[in-house]
């Protein structure tokens, strides 16, 4: 039996592996997240391709990935340059579509 929190390392070198990470905590709760990944403005990346963005974010609304994490959940990004220029809207659209469920 899987505990309802838990604690896992993972990386990701594509997006569809990024993907994968929130995929693999069906069921489960996430209380903490840290993702430390390359960042440029707006976005993180691993290895020069672009992993995620506030558009990718955006794209995934609706489909019930806001239930994966806790009340009061918390995440971290260890990105590069993620918040210059339009990393606001990143983080913005992440918090949209993983921790208020808005469509």
């Amino acid at each position: 039996m899987v505990p309802p929190f838990w604690t896992e390392y993972h990386t990701f070198s594509d997006p569809p592996s990024f993907g994968a990470l929130f995929k693999s905590a069906k069921g489960r709760r996430i209380k903490h997240l840290l993702i430390v990944s390359h960042g440029q403005p707006g976005a993180i990346h691993t290895y020069g391709r672009v992993v995620a963005n506030a558009i990718d974010w955006r794209n995934q609304r609706g489909k019930g990935l806001d239930t994966m994490f806790a009340p009061g959940a918390s995440v971290t990004f260890g990105g590069v340059a993620l918040r210059r220029l339009s990393g606001w809207e990143f983080l913005e659209e992440f918090g949209r579509t993983f921790l208020l469920g808005e469509e």
